[in-house]
């Protein structure tokens, strides 16, 4: 959807007509606005032909959820969308997006789960392909997915890495757009709403990604059963195994040749045991019913295979039920389902006495000419053989006249091989010759039209279905965000997109402090070069709370949460970034240490000496670790792509132990070392390693890879008393505070380069953060600073007179800290 850019420079508005929605009324569907009386719509998260998705916040539990909306006006669409949301709804399994309500109020609605995490294709794409243990733990989960999924009678039709989820080691089946539904497997007294739309996918339509359909769905999308998903699940399989595709080629019709001509497996994995080929020699039986038949089986069988390299021969294959599907003799014409191979014809063998409507076809003299060469079985010349699967044929004039079927036509021009081409099918969408291209994301035919299913960050602008997702809304200035959003009609003539937020161009003495691209750039009543305090922006107060403040944590949403700690209070609070009323996270014990990752909050408490945790989503709280011992103290904590680590201390010996919270790394220790004056700021984590301090033998700051588990490694050694250490994102820098002969300094080291000071004669150094640009830091001056990573320019002051500052943090825009003594948390302006 396009929106023109006029004088009015509010976001796009979407208008459902009553006329042509059965009587729904128009709805306002905006960020901020209230969506069936108790959903806060925060942005849109992507749209495709049938429906949009808005994260949103339900207000009355302070939630965040995902609510699907169909923006489609037809009456099959609509039922379509029931259909959908009554079937995710019977799925009752941890391991498919979750179905909280479904509602009609104004408009049919659909309340999920908001998933933070990744898709298996960019997991994929990360790490490339998997060792066959954490296959088999990923094929677990998704067993139990399906099973449930086809118990509750849904066929999902499109299983593919983009359509799995990873979230904190567990994985999760998402978009059943194409599902189907059949009689559910449920227990008797359970009721289910049947539609009077018995199928709702057109006869003969492929639908799902082509490198992932069974054969039964590459010929009849809507006839196909649960073990269609089978196939899918074993290609989703092989190809995490090996980073290839089972069945690959140049153009979409090479695959169809694979999947549907041959009976060929899949390139056999050469470093795998023999047993795994023999199960996906099964697993890819073009006849269902040689394949695993449920999803229970299909799981047990690989989760029995070997988990090294090559141990043993192939396996042999379970038998293959043969048919002839067409031969002709010398000459040959296969046609499956819109797709043919032609081998070449044998020369005409005309007896010279033979009428020309008669041939010598076999070769032999002595019965003559026996063939009628007016009959589509040898049309006008032998081996010349008329077929049309889809449609009749007939022999005219020495011609094949074939009449084709709906939904299906002669796009090659070979009147020989028939009505070929599927118009339902991307190849042909509609007519011959209009094929749907999608550069950025997936594709569909539906009733002739071409369908584009956006990958995030990309939408279709220009209103054209054929060329796909041809937008980045992530920097596109004219389509910010969504379509339609141009930055210069709501900031000015020179702004920008970027992360899909329009960002304002301000002119010299002017500066968009409080981080609203909507209201353009602010003068500060408070303005001052940006060498001094606040670097052009007045710091805020976002509230007033208990004394005791220690440390602070912000999400990675623009409109998310901050929180912090008071462990004398025995509390952890949040609130939203741009301020109001706090709401507690933990009430009790002595909350020290939180930190945010990959929609998990987690904080130390150093009363029951645990590690605890709350989903941002769902708000469930729970107690990862819990250590008994009476002399071991929690001495630090950090978090990094889907996990948390933390330190034990024996007060006692001295001796300092890592955890981690992550599966993949196991309950054992990670790491032990000798250290003292346990520090909770004076540790933290990267993608790849860990960081910490040791204060004996005059002061050092170390690193650790839990990825290679090897031995720890210097990073810079006589600090003195160093106090807190930060890692910047990509892991290129390590910074830290520390006190030297009664002054401190902030002190960085590059990957290596040996440590350099970036600022001098700071009054007691506290807690330190860093972006890819800048470090920040808090002091006992009262003061917050600044200073660019690579040392070009003077420390900048962000803010002074503060009642002793300690955690400090930032997102993309802000920075966060808390005062121990008012309790106060602030907030500033990058």
């Amino acid at each position: 959807m396009s929106t023109a850019i006029g004088e009015d420079t509010s976001p796009p508005t979407i208008k459902l007509p009553t006329d042509d929605m059965n009587g729904i009324q128009p709805v306002d569907l905006r960020p901020g606005k209230t969506f069936a009386g108790r959903f806060e719509l925060i942005f849109k998260l992507g749209e495709g032909a049938f429906g949009q998705v808005w994260k949103a916040i339900n207000t009355k539990l302070h939630l965040k959820v995902a609510i699907k909306i169909p923006r489609t006006r037809a009456a099959d669409d609509l039922e379509r969308f029931r259909r959908e949301a009554q079937a995710l709804c019977l799925i009752d399994s941890e391991y498919v997006l979750r179905c909280f309500e479904y509602g009609d109020e104004l408009v049919p609605f659909l309340v999920m789960e908001l998933l933070t995490g990744e898709s298996l294709a960019k997991r994929l794409e990360r790490e490339g392909p998997m060792p066959i243990p954490t296959v088999k733990s990923i094929c677990r989960q998704l067993c139990k997915g399906l099973q449930a999924t086809h118990a509750a009678g849904v066929i999902h039709r499109d299983l593919k890495p983009g359509n799995i989820y990873c979230i904190e080691g567990k994985v999760k089946i998402v978009d059943f757009g194409l599902m189907k539904l059949v009689e559910p497997m449920v227990e008797p007294g359970t009721e289910i709403i049947v539609s009077d739309h018995d199928e709702l996918t057109q006869e003969n339509m492929a639908m799902g990604t082509v490198s992932y359909m069974s054969p039964e769905q590459w010929r009849h999308s809507n006839r196909v059963d649960f073990r269609s998903d089978l196939w899918s699940l074993a290609a989703v399989l092989y190809r995490l195994l090996t980073g290839k595709l089972p069945f690959a080629g140049p153009a979409h019709v090479d695959v169809a040749r694979l999947v549907l001509l041959s009976s060929d497996g899949p390139p056999p994995i050469s470093h795998l045991p023999g047993e795994v080929n023999a199960f996906f020699r099964i697993a890819f039986q073009r006849d269902p019913s040689m394949r695993f038949q449920s999803a229970a089986e299909f799981g047990a069988a690989f989760d029995a295979l070997p988990d090294g390299s090559r141990v043993s021969p192939p396996a042999p294959a379970r038998p293959v039920s043969k048919r002839r599907i067409w031969t002709g003799g010398v000459a040959a014409s296969l046609v499956i389902a819109g797709i043919f191979v032609t081998a070449s014809a044998r020369p005409n063998v005309i007896a010279p006495m033979c009428d020309p409507r008669k041939g010598d076809c076999d070769g032999s003299m002595l019965n003559g000419c026996e063939t009628d060469l007016t009959r589509v079985e040898s049309c006008g010349a032998c081996g010349v053989r008329c077929v049309n699967e889809h449609g009749s044929t007939s022999c005219v004039g020495a011609f094949c006249a074939p009449v084709c079927a709906a939904g299906f036509a002669d796009c090659d021009g070979e009147p020989a091989n028939g009505c070929e081409a599927d118009l339902g099918a991307p190849g042909s969408c509609g007519k011959c010759g209009n094929a749907c291209t999608n550069e950025h994301g997936s594709i569909a035919c539906v009733a002739g039209q071409c369908v584009s299913l956006c990958q995030p960050g990309f939408m279709d602008c220009d209103g054209n279905s054929v060329n796909g997702c041809e937008t980045d809304v992530v920097s596109s200035a004219a389509h910010c965000g969504t379509c339609g959003r141009g930055c210069k009609a709501i900031v000015g003539d020179s702004a920008t997109c970027q992360e899909g937020i329009c960002k304002a161009a301000c002119e010299p003495g002017r500066h968009d402090c409080n981080g609203d691209p909507a209201d353009g750039c602010e003068v500060d009543a408070q303005a001052k070069p940006e060498a001094f305090e606040g670097g052009r922006c007045k710091p805020i107060v976002l509230g007033t709370y208990e004394p005791g403040a220690l440390s602070v944590a912000v999400d990675d949403d623009v409109d998310g949460l901050v929180a912090w700690t008071v462990p004398r209070q025995g509390k952890a609070w949040r609130m939203r970034k741009g301020g109001g009323t706090a709401a507690p996270m933990s009430v009790g014990g002595a909350p020290t240490r939180i930190a945010f990752d990959i929609g998990r909050w987690y904080w130390t408490d150093t009363s029951s000496k645990s590690l605890l945790t709350i989903d941002s989503v769902t708000a469930t709280r729970k107690s990862l670790v819990q250590w008994l011992h009476p002399e071991q103290q929690i001495a630090g904590l950090a978090s990094s792509e889907g996990g948390a680590f933390f330190l034990f201390q024996n007060a006692t010996t001295g001796k300092g132990t890592l955890f981690s919270a992550r599966k993949e790394l196991g309950k054992k220790p990670l790491l032990e070392y000798d250290s003292a004056d346990p520090n909770p700021f004076s540790f933290a984590t990267g993608r790849r390693g860990v960081y910490f301090a040791r204060t004996e033998n005059g002061g050092s700051i170390w690193g650790w890879s839990f990825k290679e588990r090897g031995e720890p490694w210097l990073v810079a050694e006589n600090q003195e008393k160093p106090f807190a250490v930060a890692v910047d994102p990509r892991e290129e820098v390590v910074v830290w505070s520390r006190e030297t002969n009664g002054s401190g300094t902030i002190s960085i080291a590059r990957r290596d380069s040996p440590s350099e000071v970036l600022a001098a004669n700071e009054p007691g150094p506290r807690c330190v953060a860093v972006d890819e640009a800048w470090v920040y830091w808090t002091n006992d001056g009262g003061m917050v600073k600044k200073a660019r990573i690579d040392g070009e320019r003077e420390p900048v002051l962000l803010a002074s007179a503060q009642q002793r500052p300690m955690g400090i943090a930032v997102d993309a825009t802000r920075v966060y800290w808390v005062n121990e003594a008012s309790g106060e948390v602030v907030s500033v302006a990058k």
